[in-house]
């Protein structure tokens, strides 16, 4: 638990034998408080549920290229992760991956993805699961990234946050995000 920076090898030796690392298990570094940075080799394909939940100081992650799934809740309350880059392998994302992030305001998905398609922050799932002019609810608004979404793709929003701070927050980059929208459409 005191762990600050991590490298997931491709391979581990024991004894006379040589394992391929494929998957993070579940809860593998859950609530690892003091855990900054994961480094994840090529070769590993899963990354489990809540494997990294709770890892609060988290603030940068490399997935390579041969992951194809994510675990539920896998980056769950990782407070200062900032961006994630999702690599075109990725074909399963479950429910809640990033739910309270509330510093999330990038997740870059690769080009060549092609079940999450090519986005711009999270603009994209919202444009892939929703049309033009429908309402959105974030009921765990956090810093209204979601919203700022919303916006950037012509879609109506509700957020709902408990937490005053973060909310003020959304409050801000929401109105920013808006005025910016009128900035562009003169």
């Amino acid at each position: 638990k005191d762990a600050r920076e991590i490298e997931i090898p491709a391979q581990i030796q024991y004894g006379k034998y040589t394992y391929d690392v494929l998957a993070i298990d579940n809860m593998a570094f859950k609530k690892c408080g003091s855990l900054t940075s994961i480094v994840i080799y090529e070769g590993l394909t899963h990354v489990g549920r809540a494997a990294f939940m709770g890892c609060s100081k988290l603030t940068s992650v490399i997935i390579p290229n041969s992951v194809t799934s994510i675990g539920k809740w896998a980056f769950e309350d990782c407070a200062r992760l900032t961006s994630i880059v999702i690599p075109d392998s990725v074909t399963t994302i479950e429910d809640f991956v990033f739910n309270r992030c509330t510093r999330l305001e990038s997740i870059v998905v690769g080009a060549g993805n092609k079940t999450y398609d090519s986005r711009e922050n999270c603009n994209a799932i919202i444009k892939t699961y929703t049309n033009e002019g429908d309402l959105v609810l974030d009921n765990c608004m956090g810093s209204g990234t979601c919203g700022v979404a919303c916006l950037n793709t012509n879609r109506r929003f509700i957020g709902i946050e408990m937490n005053e701070e973060y909310f003020q927050l959304a409050e801000r980059r929401l109105s920013a995000a808006h005025s910016e929208k009128e900035y562009e459409s003169l």
